[in-house]
């Protein structure tokens, strides 16, 4: 079996709780695109440092509408298999392709047909820290106790990072609040998750 990152995972299971929450299944007919963004530096030849700045990423962005795409608890290997495909499709040809010039876009919009976008589209992103060493920063103020993702403006999005003692994941999650009122109080998603508090 091939490898499946913790990233993919989480990402999927939190989409499940999601479209449960927002009972996407419910009412018109609506799309779900899940997005992430997609680390394009050793993809560059040569390769960049991982530590070169500038954002370097391309998104990879799944059609996840079907009904058959909510499961009832845990994860869904139907949308970690879409989102790896998605991620996949970011290879050294299409960052090759992008360089010079000949693609107008960097992202790739996986899985839709003509009646995906005719209908009311419904986005969820996600996006990791994880494995950045952002408890490592200390600019002569001492390093920090707590970090947190702030001022993002996009809503139905979920950012991860490490506790600060690396035994744990915090998923910072942005969505409306008559959404996130029906998220914090999902069953299953209380079962695997704990509210996080300023130290």
């Amino acid at each position: 079996m091939p490898y499946i990152s913790r990233y993919k995972i989480l990402s999927s299971f939190l989409w499940n709780r999601f479209a449960a929450s927002i009972e996407i299944n419910k009412g018109p007919k609506r799309s779900c695109l899940l997005s992430t963004p997609v680390n394009l530096r050793k993809m560059v030849d040569p390769p960049l440092l991982d530590d070169s700045f500038g954002n370097a990423a391309g998104g990879a962005i799944s059609v996840v509408s079907s009904e058959d795409d909510i499961e009832e608890e845990g994860y869904n290997y139907r949308i970690v298999n879409k989102l790896t495909e998605a991620m996949s499709k970011f290879n050294k040809e299409f960052v090759k392709k992008l360089h010079d010039g000949k693609l107008d876009r960097h992202f790739i919009l996986d899985g839709a047909d003509e009646n995906t976008l005719k209908r009311e589209v419904v986005g969820f992103a996600c996006s990791s820290l994880l494995r950045f060493p952002i408890y490592e920063a200390d600019f002569r103020w001492g390093k920090p106790i707590w970090c947190a993702v702030g001022g993002v403006p996009k809503k139905n999005l979920h950012v991860f990072l490490d506790t600060k003692n690396g035994d744990g994941i915090e998923a910072w999650i942005n969505m409306r609040a008559e959404d996130m009122a029906k998220f914090e109080s999902d069953k299953e998603l209380l079962a695997y998750a704990s509210p996080t508090s300023c130290p």
